[in-house]
């Protein structure tokens, strides 16, 4: 198994929501496969789009009791003026429109902090794992 991994929204909001589709195998990916690996990252901006999201679908109090188990479980990557700078120019560049700016920040950060496993159930990222030799854990 791979030493770093990066954590999507969608891997996000699927553990801790679990009325999401993907619950169950998010909660197995984290009792098995992740309880192995040495870090599990998220960028700034992934931070920004689950608490949003899950402050939202479950009510602050319940996101913050969930926050606080799980900012101890990950390491934060600050998404600085140069990549978003760098961000900015490459999002304009897709054409696939299933692909957020988030995402597109997050295999840009993944690139440059060599991290090359992703954990998504974001179909999109198909595209972004050939482009960038990224693998896909879901």
């Amino acid at each position: 198994m791979a030493n770093d991994v990066f954590l999507d929204t969608s891997f996000i909001v699927s553990l801790f929501n679990n009325k999401d589709s993907n619950h169950s195998k998010a909660l197995l990916l984290q009792t098995t496969v992740l309880s192995e690996v040495e870090h599990r990252y998220i960028s700034s901006f992934v931070y920004a789009e689950y608490a949003t999201i899950l402050s939202q679908r479950l009510g602050k109090e319940e996101f913050v009791k969930y926050q606080k188990f799980f900012q101890a479980w990950v390491q934060e990557l600050f998404i600085d003026a140069h990549l978003h700078g760098i961000t900015k120019k490459y999002f304009e560049t897709l054409k696939n429109k299933d692909i957020s700016f988030v995402d597109a920040s997050s295999i840009l950060a993944m690139k440059k902090y060599k991290i090359k496993h992703i954990v998504t159930f974001g179909k999109h990222f198909g595209e972004l794992e050939r482009k960038f030799g990224v693998k896909i854990i879901c």
